[in-house]
């Protein structure tokens, strides 16, 4: 994945008149912390915020650009408006290229399956994401689960689901 660059602005007013005025003007309360440093209030463009939201998927590891410093994020919450579904607040959490850490990855489903399309079954997808342990950089955007040659009472489990191959990725099995 290519890098993906976001440029903010350090926030000195976090008082609730600033905040809307901010939000008028189209910028994006955030915050930033984790991995030893101290947390951030930030400023961040909403329309850009938009397109690398879009580009990216959730699990997208972000290079966020301060006036005088960056950090390797990952964008832990996204607070939306209930109505407007505009984004009203992103949390960053900072992380080391050197740790692995764990993310959820979605799972989507390929294919047709020849038990439905047949045979008048019904594809039942119980599990929509996985827990992946690995690097920042190597978290997969999404899983497939391939249903192309599921008949009727067959399933796919989750540990036969395949992590990419050039990455160092363990999934996180709950029993």
């Amino acid at each position: 994945m290519k890098d993906i660059v976001l440029e903010a602005q350090k926030r000195e007013l976090s008082t609730k008149g600033a905040v809307k005025e901010m939000r008028r003007q189209g910028r994006v309360p955030g915050v930033i912390y984790g991995d030893k440093g101290s947390p951030l209030s930030l400023s961040i463009d909403e329309k850009t915020l938009m397109k690398i939201f879009q580009a990216g998927g959730r699990n997208a590891l972000i290079t966020l650009k301060l006036p005088t410093e960056s950090h390797p994020v990952l964008v832990k919450e996204i607070q939306r408006n209930a109505i407007s579904r505009s984004i009203i607040h992103v949390d960053f959490h900072r992380v080391s290229l050197k740790q692995k850490i764990e993310a959820s990855v979605p799972v989507h489903v390929k294919g047709e399956a020849p038990g439905v399309k047949l045979g008048g079954g019904v594809l039942e997808h119980l599990v929509r994401e996985v827990r992946v342990r690995c690097l920042p950089t190597e978290i997969p955007q999404s899983l497939d689960a391939d249903v192309s040659s599921l008949q009727i009472g067959q399933a796919i489990r989750a540990k036969e689901l395949h992590l990419p191959k050039a990455s160092n990725c363990s999934a996180i099995w709950k029993t």
